[in-house]
C-alpha cells in the first residue's frame, strides 16, 4: 500500500509529508474586559509534500492528474487519528526544481506539491 495516493494514483514515497491544521475562523473579537472570543467554523488540513527527486514519468503522471480537475482526492496517514485519511483538496502550489541525471537516469529534483482541504 502506498503512503500517499492522489486521485487513486499511488504516488512514490515522499521525502517528507507535512500536515498543518488551520482554523477556518468566522470571527475573532476582544471584549472591553480583555477577553478574546473566537468563533471557529472548522479546522482544515494543509498538506505539503516534497520529493528530493522524481522520475519524469512519475512527475508527468502526478501533474496530469492534478491538471484534470480543480480538486482531487488525497489519501495519507492522518497525524490526528493515526489512521489513513481521505480528503478532497485543491492544489495551491506545484513546483519543480532542476532536471538532472542521478545514477545514469534523468530525474526532476525538489518536487513540491501543496494542498488545502476543501
Amino acid at each position: 500500500m502506498s503512503i500517499l495516493t492522489i486521485n487513486t494514483l499511488s504516488a512514490p514515497a515522499p521525502t517528507s509529508l507535512q500536515v498543518a491544521f488551520e482554523d477556518a475562523q468566522l470571527s475573532v473579537h476582544a471584549t472591553l474586559s480583555g477577553a478574546t472570543h473566537v468563533s471557529r467554523a472548522g479546522v482544515k488540513r494543509r498538506i505539503s509534500i516534497f520529493w528530493a527527486y522524481m522520475t519524469p514519468d512519475h512527475l508527468q503522471n502526478l501533474l496530469t492528474a492534478l491538471h484534470a480537475a480543480p480538486t482531487c482526492t488525497l489519501s495519507f496517514p492522518d497525524p490526528l487519528t493515526g489512521a489513513p485519511l481521505t480528503v478532497t483538496a485543491y492544489s495551491t502550489q506545484r513546483s519543480v526544481g532542476l532536471y538532472r541525471m542521478k545514477d545514469g537516469a534523468p530525474v526532476w529534483t525538489n518536487v513540491e506539491l501543496s494542498f488545502m482541504e476543501c
